[in-house]
C-alpha cells in the first residue's frame, strides 16, 4: 500500500511573516527561493519525512558499520543532473541523500 503525504510549506517558511532583511535573506524575487531558502524549507521537508518514518516504524539506524560505508559512499556519488544552473528550471532534479536528512 503506498502512502501519500504532503506538506504546506507556506506555514513552515511564511514570507509574509518575515522581516524585510529575512525575506531578502531567503527569497530571491518573492516568488523563488535563495540556496539558502532552499536549505531552509529542505531542513522542514527532512524534519517532516523524519517523522513519518518514525511513526511508520521504518527509520532505522544501520545494522553494522559495512552498512554505513557503502551509505557514505552513496552519498559521495555525483549524479549527472547535479550539473546543471540551480537557476535553470529545465536542468536537473532535486537529490536528496541520507547526508542531508541528518
Amino acid at each position: 500500500m503506498i502512502s501519500n503525504y504532503q506538506m504546506a510549506t507556506v506555514f513552515a517558511i511564511p514570507y509574509h511573516s518575515l522581516s524585510e532583511r529575512d525575506r531578502e535573506r531567503y527569497w530571491d524575487d518573492g516568488l523563488h527561493l535563495r540556496d539558502e531558502g532552499y536549505d531552509w524549507m529542505g531542513n522542514h521537508i527532512a524534519d517532516a519525512l523524519i517523522d513519518i518514518l518514525w511513526s511508520e516504524g521504518t527509520f532505522e539506524e544501520p545494522i553494522n558499520s559495512r552498512a554505513s560505508e557503502v551509505l557514505a559512499l552513496e552519498d559521495e556519488v555525483q549524479f549527472d543532473e547535479e550539473d546543471g544552473n540551480p537557476r535553470n528550471i529545465n536542468e536537473g532534479y532535486v537529490v536528496v541523500r541520507k547526508k542531508d536528512l541528518d
